[in-house]
Order: structure tokens, then C-alpha cells, then sequence
């Protein structure tokens, strides 16, 4: 079975870089083998969008102070960074920009990994 490679956020400070004026599609693996698919944008200004794929709703943070404190959608995204569970999908421009060549920014993972 095709590799495909995903970069794995690290850091809230790489998010922000991954997601600099672009839109980067993301997945966070949960417990049991499920995931929760996110489109996440920053901007010039500090805020952020974030799309939640599975309740067709858009959350705004005016800054990444705001976002990084927020007591739902940004503790669920830092606890998913933590665990190393925040995946940027292979078909996001910026993973264009960032793979494979640094292997600091991305991890190669089997398809049937992400299945499990």
C-alpha cells in the first residue's frame, strides 16, 4: 500500500507557520480509531479561522493568545498537538512547500496506520 506523507504539527508556533495565510486541511486522530477533520487559516493580524468539518461551523480567535486559552476548540487543538495527533493532509499546498525535504516538518504514515 502508497505512503502518503502527512506532516505531524508539532508546536503551536509551527501550526501558525503551516497555516500562514493559507488554508491548511487537518485531521486529528481520536481514541478508537476515529478522527475530527478541521480547515485551519492564520493571519497576518494574529487571528485565526477554523473550520469544523463535522458541524459545518467556522470558530474566529481575534488572536493566538485568544485561541491558545480558549477552553474548547483550542485546548482540543493543543491536547491533539501534544499527543502528536494533529495531521496536516497531504493535498494542502503547504505541504508542497515543506515535504519531503526537511524531516523535522513531516513523517512519512502508511495509510492503514491512520485506518487503525
Amino acid at each position: 500500500m502508497k505512503n502518503y506523507t502527512f506532516i505531524k504539527v508539532k508546536s503551536i508556533e509551527q501550526l501558525k507557520e503551516l497555516a500562514y495565510e493559507n488554508q491548511i486541511d487537518c485531521m486529528i486522530q481520536l481514541n478508537g480509531g476515529g478522527y475530527s477533520r478541521k480547515t485551519i487559516s492564520h493571519y497576518s493580524d494574529d487571528s485565526w479561522d477554523i473550520f469544523h468539518h463535522i458541524s459545518d461551523e467556522w470558530e474566529e480567535f481575534t488572536s493566538t493568545y485568544d485561541f491558545v486559552n480558549d477552553e474548547f476548540y483550542g485546548k482540543f487543538i493543543q491536547e491533539a498537538i501534544e499527543k502528536k495527533a494533529l495531521l496536516v493532509y497531504p493535498n494542502s499546498d503547504v505541504c508542497h512547500t515543506y515535504m519531503p525535504k526537511d524531516e523535522e516538518w513531516s513523517e512519512s504514515i502508511p495509510v492503514e496506520e491512520l485506518l487503525k
